[in-house]
């Protein structure tokens, strides 16, 4: 188990609960009130400066100036699995440049590399060969306990299938990720305000069964903007979701990148979503083209 975990989170995770989801859940309740304890000393966390409700923003417009600072740089990266003693090469000496504060669109069939290419940005998984600098980090170089704090820190991940806890709430589910964090205090204030600024205030003591699929994506949204990522990941966020709703999540993304200026790559397979991106690329067979 990550050796930098909080004492009291480690034995939650490291105990078997026997589906009581009763008692997992009084224990994370119970952690999370600590946390937010005025006299706890296990420093300060700098909560997210996003003030209210992010949807009533302006329709926000795709960015036009990308001359600004690259954040993110892949060069020449190759990625080979080993599949029944054969090589299989998901990615063929892909290159490409990510500015700070872009949306970027990554389009293309299936097993084009778009999902690996992802997973190597986040810090899932390390290249064959080929650097990737994020944020003046080369991540190739990076320890299994490096990577983690650099997917915790940097990185806001949003999933197809939403991944969230069923036995907690919306605003729990949120503040999951401040609980990886030692300095982390307040956090259940923290998620309060974010789960507001998506918009589900009125759901922030809902369980997820309890959730449209709009809005079980939304929470997750929230849960990946907490810990004010530099960069939020998301991968085919809108597959499972109907045309309307899938256009909302989408402004909703537009208005995180325009109000924070966090920079957002999407993989998706929906020319509408796509073309609300500031820069489409385009993968086949393991390259960009």
């Amino acid at each position: 188990m990550n050796d930098s975990l909080p004492q009291q989170l480690k034995e939650i995770l490291a105990t078997s609960y026997n589906n009581d989801a009763e008692k997992f859940k009084t224990d994370i309740q119970a952690y999370l009130s600590g946390l937010d304890n005025p006299n706890n000393t296990n420093g300060q966390y700098e909560q997210p400066k996003s003030g209210d409700v992010i949807l009533n923003s302006p329709t926000p417009k795709p960015n036009s100036d990308l001359n600004r600072e690259i954040i993110v740089e892949v060069s020449h990266v190759n990625k080979i699995y080993r599949m029944g003693g054969n090589d299989l090469k998901a990615l063929n000496d892909v290159s490409l440049k990510i500015a700070k504060g872009e949306f970027l669109a990554i389009v293309g069939p299936s097993g084009s590399g778009k999902t690996t290419l992802l997973q190597l940005i986040g810090g899932l998984d390390k290249p064959t060969s080929g650097e990737i600098i994020v944020n003046k980090l080369l991540l190739n170089k990076l320890s299994s306990l490096e990577l983690s704090n650099y997917r915790n820190l940097t990185i806001g991940f949003i999933f197809q299938l939403f991944y969230l806890q069923p036995y907690l709430t919306v605003t729990e589910n949120v503040a999951i990720p401040l609980m990886f964090r030692n300095d982390a205090t307040d956090i259940y204030n923290t998620a309060q305000k974010v789960v507001k600024s998506v918009g589900l205030e009125d759901r922030s003591d809902h369980l997820p069964k309890q959730l449209s699929g709009g809005q079980m994506q939304r929470v997750a949204i929230a849960r990946a903007l907490v810990g004010q990522p530099l960069i939020i990941i998301a991968d085919e966020p809108t597959a499972n979701l109907d045309k309307h709703t899938a256009t909302e999540i989408i402004k909703l993304l537009r208005a995180i990148n325009n109000d924070f200026k966090t920079t957002v790559i999407i993989v998706t397979h929906d020319n509408n979503v796509a073309n609300m991106a500031d820069r489409i690329i385009n993968m086949s067979n393991g390259e960009i083209i």
